[in-house]
């Protein structure tokens, strides 16, 4: 996965309230697998544009909502952060992490259940990155990375050890 300040929109001053892997969001490059970007948006806002935080409202994709938005707090990082990790969670696991036909109990899950553990159905994965995931997916978001510089030199650092023992072979499938 090649990361820079493009793909985390957090590092521009935005906040993403959420991106599903669906419809296009993630895209990886045909000539290297590796290469993953984000694209639409459409539910970021500049962070000095958020509406007043209010439990009236929640805007988001269920399945990608971070805890916190749906208790009505505003998004910060560290919901950035549980929505990738779920986003990981389901490109590397094939589907999201919690399932439920009913969205109030979809949404519940978020709040209550534990994060489900991150193994590849296809082959092992790096023990580092399930950890990663497991982190960013933390209710808490005290307990997740302090920062998003954080969870992208951990994402570096997976990268680095994924190339030298060529766990890169997994991405392909």
């Amino acid at each position: 996965m090649s990361f820079d300040s493009s793909t985390l929109p957090s590092t521009g001053a935005m906040c993403s309230r959420m991106f599903p892997p669906y419809r296009s969001n993630v895209l990886v490059a045909s000539r290297d697998p590796l290469a993953v970007k984000l694209v639409d948006f459409g539910l970021s806002v500049a962070i000095d544009e958020l509406p007043v935080a209010s439990p009236e409202y929640v805007f988001g994709t269920v399945h990608y909502i971070s805890p916190e938005q749906l208790r009505g707090f505003p998004a910060t990082e560290q919901s950035d952060q549980y929505s990738l990790g779920v986003v990981l969670f389901h490109l590397l696991m094939g589907a999201a992490p919690y399932h439920h036909p009913n969205v109030r109990e979809l949404g519940l899950m978020h709040l209550q259940a534990p994060v489900p553990r991150v193994e590849s159905p296809i082959e092992p994965l790096p023990a580092r990155l399930a950890e990663i995931v497991t982190t960013c997916m933390q209710k808490a978001p005290h307990l997740r990375f302090p920062g998003m510089r954080a969870l992208l030199d951990a994402l570096k650092d997976v990268e680095l050890v994924a190339k030298r023992h060529d766990w890169t072979r997994w991405l392909g499938r």
